[in-house]
């Protein structure tokens, strides 16, 4: 049976790749912010601590959306390649009972 819908294929592909993409990107900054408020606790002054604080808090929620968006993107890929793999079960079964009406008649 020959591929059909390639560019949905391409498509859920590039959804795929962006979600692992914006996971990482999100590990990334997120260890980046815990970094940088880690750092701010070295500057003078007593608001140091609420800037640590900030930083943590900051990359907390980069991570929790970054997770969210990626799962979100890979999901819309799996999902095109989930309608793709249904309407090649339903053509697979049309031509099945197809032949085997044509056998009976």
């Amino acid at each position: 049976m020959e591929k059909r819908f390639g560019a949905l294929r391409v498509i859920g592909i590039i959804f795929k790749v962006l979600g692992v993409i914006v996971f990482f990107g999100a590990l990334i900054a997120t260890v980046a912010m815990f970094v940088g408020g880690a750092a701010r606790m070295l500057g003078p002054g007593d608001w140091r601590f609420m800037m640590r604080g900030l930083g943590v808090l900051s990359g907390l929620w980069v991570l929790l959306w970054g997770v969210i968006s990626a799962v979100f993107l890979y999901g819309a890929g799996e999902v095109l390649d989930l309608l793709i793999a249904v309407e090649e079960n339903t053509r697979a079964t049309h031509l099945l009972l197809e032949r085997e009406r044509g056998n009976t008649l």
